[in-house]
């Protein structure tokens, strides 16, 4: 029998998460958002449903299987973009994909975020403000 590592505890954060907002900080996002993450997942749904239907066994059921995949999806579109990582990065480099092992998803995920984390710290509110102030 092969099982993804981690499909139980995912199966689980999944049904806590749709119980307790506090778990899902997908759930808590604006409803614009809410449509783009829904949208986006519309275009990984039919790699989603080939790749559910390859890895469906008796222990584990398509729709089960479907769900981590949108679960996984949504949480990570929210993280990325709670990081504020831009919509263009995440669709070229296909940070938001479900399919792929939570290693190399998270592997992704931290660069990106790492990066954008770089770019917006010389961002800071009034920081020119004060440098200009700090020459005269």
């Amino acid at each position: 029998m092969h099982m993804t590592p981690g499909l139980t505890s995912l199966l689980t954060h999944q049904t806590v998460s749709r119980m307790n907002p506090i778990l899902g900080p997908a759930q808590m996002l604006l409803k614009p958002i809410e449509r783009k993450i829904a949208k986006r997942w519309a275009e990984w749904l039919p790699w989603a449903t080939i790749e559910a239907k390859r890895r469906t066994t008796s222990d584990i059921p398509f729709a089960a299987l479907m769900a981590v995949y949108e679960d996984t999806h949504r949480r990570t579109l929210s993280r990325l973009l709670l990081a504020r990582v831009k919509w263009s990065t995440i669709r070229n480099l296909r940070l938001d994909n479900p399919i792929e092992s939570e290693e190399t998803r998270e592997r992704a995920v931290a660069a990106a975020i790492e990066r954008s984390r770089a770019r917006y710290a010389g961002h800071a509110r009034g920081r020119a403000r004060r440098h200009r102030a700090n020459q005269s």
